[in-house]
Parts: C-alpha cells; structure tokens; sequence
C-alpha cells in the first residue's frame, strides 16, 4: 500500500468542525498513521484558543505558528503566508507524510498546499471548486486545487468547476460535506440549556450572527452596520430579541467588525452576548436552536439547512455557492435585512419549508468515501505527474 502516514492540517475552529469526521476515521483505522498539524487561528488566544478543542479530541503530532493574531492587515496575511510555507516545508522533511489534506481556501491552507507540492508529496485538497466573492479566499481556493493531486468536493456543480480548471477526471471525487457526517453524531443541546447558559429570555426568539469581513472590499463595514441597524430597528418596532454573536475570523478588518459588534450593547432591546469562539459542538447545538442565522459565513449554506435554520445571507460573500432553500440572499441595506429577519421569524410556510432539511451538500458517510479512495492509490508517481486537460468547446 502507497498511502501510510496521512498528514492532516486544520487552521481554523470552522475548518477543525468540518474535517474531524476524517480526522476520527484516519486515527482509527489500523492501516493509516495520522499526522495531525495545528495552526493558524487555533492559536490566537483573543479569539478562544482552539487548540485546546484539538488537543482534547486527538494526539497533537506538532503545533505550528505562523503568526497569527487577532489584528491584522493585508501585508501581515502575506507575510504569514510566507512563514507558512517555510515552517511547513521544514515540518513536511521531517515528519515525511505520504499524503497531505488540506480544506478549503485559507492563505494558512494555500502555503501548507505550496510546500507539500514543492516536496513531492501528493496534496489532498477538500472543498475545492467552490466561489467566494471579494475576498482572496476565493483565488486561493483556485490556486490550491491546482497545487493538488486529488480533489474531494462536495456538489457536482463543484466538481465541474474543478475540472473546468483542468484536472483529470479520475482525480475528482464528489463525496458531500463532511461537517454534515459530524452534524450526525453530535448530541443536540436543548433550546432550555442554551437560553440558561447565556441568560436568554425564553419568551424571544434567538438571532446568531457570524459575519467575516471582506479582505479585497471594505464595504463590509457598511453592511455589518446595517446588520446592526435592523437589528435594532426589528426590536424597537416588532419583539425584543436574544442575539448570539461570534467573533469573525482573523482575516485583515475582522478587529472593526469586533469593535461594532460592542455597540450592540446600547440597545435594551436586544438581549446580546458576544463570545470570541465556541467548540465545533456548541456552535451546532447553538446554531440548531437559533431562529435565524445572520451573516455571511459558508455554515449558513453547507450546515444550516441540514438543521432547518434560516440564514440571511449578506452582501455577495457567498455568491456562486450551491444554496438549499433555507437561505434568503440580500444586499448590505438596512431595508432588505429587516424584511427578511420578518420573514425568516413571521413566514409560517417559509418556516416549514426550511423545516423538512433539504440539503445539496449531503451524502452518507463521506469520511469512508475518501479513505477508500486514498487506500485504493497504487502508484506515487502517477498521482504527482498532473497534467492539464484542455476543455472542447
């Protein structure tokens, strides 16, 4: 069998929630030695320390940090990118993996690909071929699946999109969403639970928001303040509201949108608790017993459907992502924002439709999936000797 040590990265809380269905299954079966790598955001103790969630869960094979902290600017994401590459492809010669996962689009993701594939060592990349628009995510996304030998996505819209990019066929598997397998196996904490713990009022519904900020448009300034707007203004017209907000990730700008979030606490009609990060268990249990989710994160689209929440999707982050019918997409103004938190808590058929869980984004068991496909490789050199196929138009 070619593929033996199995090197898995995870750099962010959502990333760690998304891959540990993989992460379990590697570490359990007996034929594969995982090689777990902790990063990035997980480090940053402002924004809740997450390794600690990692180290509870499984054995750290090395923590690596590239210098993330919680403010940052765009020269400091390059120049953590750059220190990536160099502590990864020192931790990739020692450590010698057959084979390297990475997820998604993160720069910690694209300089951990970079190295990986400049040592010759095959890169699996999950989550590829999906959009993301105005931040670099989106061309880091892109770059990352041409640094890697086999891809693991999870729509067949993201599967065209990653051979439109000139993979080979056989390189691409649609398995799902794994964060979905996760959703599966984790016990649901009550609605009574979670109003106790943060002190909610039980008679008010709960708005939690999670918004990132833009990294190539500062307009994500103006449409976070209007999210605060009709927030205020849906409490002061309509119903006192209970509202969860979670710091935004690291990303340059992510600080300003900490800063506007604390002016949330002059309205008495909203019942507000601002936490810097929750354990990929607590978030689900949150997010199943919220009324709505507000914001621009990718959990809106892959996870909240599968819980029957509504999200209301803010400015264009997430356009070009498969949606389920539980999103309501809408601009930065104030307006629409307000009209579809009315309709996301008073639109009984709307209600109950996103209630039956629809969800593009899932398949059984996709974690087995990919480690039948990794199992079944045969050969190194053919999975490091890539080449691009030419669409025929």
């Amino acid at each position: 069998m070619l593929i033996k040590k199995v090197a898995v990265i995870t750099g962010t809380r959502a990333d760690y929630g998304y891959l540990k269905p993989l992460i379990e299954k590697i570490y359990k079966d007996k034929e594969l030695y995982l090689q777990l790598f902790v990063t990035g955001m997980h480090l940053v103790r402002e924004h809740g320390y997450s390794l600690k969630e990692v180290e509870r869960d499984f054995p750290i094979t090395e923590v690596v940090d590239i210098g993330f902290e919680a403010k940052s600017t765009n020269l400091d994401m390059a120049i953590w990118t750059g220190k990536g590459i160099e502590k990864f492809s020192k931790i990739f010669k020692k450590y010698e993996p057959d084979i390297v996962f990475v997820l998604g689009d993160r720069i910690e993701a694209f300089s951990i690909a970079a190295s990986a594939y400049l040592l010759n060592i095959p890169v699996a990349h999950i989550a590829g071929g999906e959009l993301t628009f105005n931040t670099v995510d989106d061309d880091l996304r892109h770059a990352i699946t041409k640094l890697s030998h086999l891809h693991f996505v999870s729509t067949e819209t993201y599967k065209k999109r990653v051979l439109q990019l000139g993979e080979e066929e056989w390189r691409v598997y649609n398995v799902g969403a794994l964060s979905l397998e996760n959703i599966e196996k984790i016990q649901i904490v009550s609605k009574k639970e979670i109003y106790k713990k943060y002190n909610f009022e039980s008679n008010y519904p709960l708005i939690l928001i999670l918004y990132h900020p833009l990294t190539k448009d500062k307009k994500f300034l103006f449409e976070f303040e209007n999210i605060i707007n009709a927030l205020e203004e849906f409490s002061d017209k309509y119903n006192k509201l209970n509202v969860l907000a979670i710091y935004p990730n690291t990303d340059s700008g992510g600080c300003l949108i900490v800063e506007s979030l604390k002016k949330l606490k002059r309205n008495k009609n909203l019942n507000l608790r601002i936490i810097p990060n929750l354990s990929h268990e607590e978030y689900i249990s949150v997010l199943a017993n919220s009324n709505v989710l507000i914001g621009n994160t990718s959990s809106g689209i892959i996870e909240a459907p599968s819980l029957g929440v509504p999200y209301i999707c803010v400015g264009d982050r997430q356009k070009g992502r498969v949606r389920a019918k539980n999103t309501l997409d809408v601009k930065g103004d104030k307006k629409e924002i307000l009209n579809a938190l009315k309709k996301a808590l008073f639109d009984t058929k709307f209600i109950d439709m996103v209630k039956k869980r629809e969800n593009p984004y899932y398949q059984p068991k996709p974690s087995e999936e990919i480690i039948k496909v990794i199992k079944s490789i045969s050969s190194k050199e053919k999975l490091l000797k890539k080449k691009f196929v030419d669409i025929v138009w």
